[in-house]
């Protein structure tokens, strides 16, 4: 099903250690939003991946957004 995700949206979902700074410094945004107008940070705490969050604060994501 299509949702909107970008590569972040995705990384955020899978526990995967390293994913999301790699995705960043390729230019990935992390404030990106998919069509129902979740953020990546918020996707990774939906799915409880500690890890994933704090990859995602450490990369400059909003936790206020």
């Amino acid at each position: 099903e299509d949702h909107g995700d970008q590569l972040l949206h995705v990384a955020a979902r899978i526990d995967h250690a390293g994913i999301i700074p790699l995705l960043v410094n390729y230019g990935a945004e992390v404030g990106c939003q998919s069509r129902s107008g979740l953020t990546p940070l918020m996707v990774a705490i939906k799915e409880m991946h500690e890890r994933q969050v704090q990859e995602l604060l450490q990369c400059g994501s909003d936790p206020n957004a």
